[in-house]
């Protein structure tokens, strides 16, 4: 796995003055990077193996210290480098519910679990908060933002307001069908809040970074919104039509171009959480 990882390629792209994203070429989150006054925040951080590459490529805009990482959840694919960046003093922030789930170790909801194992007490988040926190830089006020049961249960949104750019995390991704950590908190149905959420307070100039993938405008998400809405309506109504999920994986309409989870892992996993939501209601 650690050759994989060194395998992976790093672009630096400038959205706008003192505001960039380090996209990555392989399995690992986007980092934002917002260059303050006198310290840097960085948004995720990647793998801990790969600290001295994003350092490099930070010294190629700045030389002033990463004060602050954010944590948009606590898959090891956006946080192993807690590990490094925490041993550097770098304060760590994040939703209550991710430094819960660093703490300890977690089997991920994948076809194949993967074990993410509990990360010391340098790589913690040593400030958390529940609802929303605000992290203050001259006149940028960056904004975090959680939103309850979507990608995991603790799922921070980062709005750097000024810019109006968005660190959405893995609630929003550009590979196709997302990864929802149903064991760890994840609900489609909550996705689908936040696109929603996010959209009815973006305008035509608002930037989004996404977990994974290129810097998008309401025009991708808003694509992004209306597949999952799709899908899930679909599986709703195949639902109270009584077909068995066998028959929901080879019938349901989506476009032969989406890639990302396969859909005989997806649709399960969609129809267990529409079931969920519609007992929940009759109840």
């Amino acid at each position: 796995l650690s050759s994989t990882m060194l395998n992976i390629k790093e672009e630096l792209v400038k959205i706008e003055e003192n505001y960039y994203m380090i996209m990555p070429y392989g399995i690992a989150g986007n980092i934002g990077v917002y260059l303050g006054k006198n310290k840097v925040v960085l948004i995720d951080d990647q793998y801990s193996i790969l600290a001295p590459r994003i350092k490099e490529i930070l010294q190629t805009i700045t030389d002033k210290p990463v004060k602050y990482i954010v944590n948009t959840h606590f898959h090891y694919d956006h946080t192993d480098g807690n590990k490094a960046f925490g041993k550097e003093n770098s304060i760590i922030v994040a939703h209550q519910h991710t430094r819960e789930r660093l703490s300890r170790d977690i089997v991920l909801s994948s076809s194949n679990p993967i074990l993410q194992k509990s990360y010391e007490a340098e790589a913690l988040p040593s400030i958390t908060f529940t609802d929303s926190l605000q992290l203050h830089d001259g006149i940028e006020i960056v904004e975090l933002i959680h939103c309850k049961n979507a990608h995991t249960d603790g799922d921070v949104l980062v709005h750097f307001k000024k810019a109006d750019i968005y660190h959405t995390g893995d609630l929003f991704v550009t590979y196709g069908l997302p990864f929802i950590d149903e064991k760890n908190g994840g609900d489609i149905y909550g996705i689908i809040a936040a696109a929603d959420y996010l959209l009815s307070v973006s305008t035509d100039r608002t930037k989004f970074i996404p977990g994974h993938g290129p810097v998008c405008s309401t025009t991708e998400l808003s694509a992004y919104r209306n597949l999952l809405v799709s899908i899930r309506d679909q599986v709703k109504g195949f639902i109270k039509k009584g077909w068995p999920v066998e028959k929901m994986i080879k019938d349901i309409k989506i476009d032969a171009k989406i890639k990302g989870v396969d859909r005989k892992d997806f649709i399960p996993h969609i129809y267990r959480m529409v079931l969920k939501h519609e007992r929940s209601r009759i109840k």
